[in-house]
């Protein structure tokens, strides 16, 4: 899977054109960032608990802030992993000041 080619075609209606970090991002990272309307700048993630090496993991694939991917990924087949803890009722867990607009 082309992360870019799949960034585009599954969140075309979400994705604010023409965004860039602030700063330059790992290039492993960089095909994974996109700008959405509703979450600021991410990196489209998969949670470590989610992650098996024979899955095909589009479908889970979720927005991370940047500034939380910077500090917890791993890449695994091409794909960014993050330890980070996910709670049913309130989400993802992250510190508020990771999330940017």
């Amino acid at each position: 899977m082309d992360p870019e080619t799949f960034v585009l075609s599954t969140f075309r209606n979400l994705l604010v054109p023409d965004k860039e970090y602030i700063t330059p991002l790992p290039p492993e990272l960089q095909k994974w960032y996109c700008y959405m309307q509703t979450t600021g700048h991410i990196i489209l993630c998969v949670l470590k608990d989610d992650y098996v090496e024979e899955r095909d993991l589009r479908n889970h694939l979720i927005p991370i802030p940047v500034k939380s991917a910077l500090r917890h990924y791993k890449v695994k087949r091409g794909h960014i992993v993050v330890d980070l803890d996910y709670s049913p009722e309130r989400g993802l867990i992250v510190y508020d000041g990771d999330i940017e607009f």
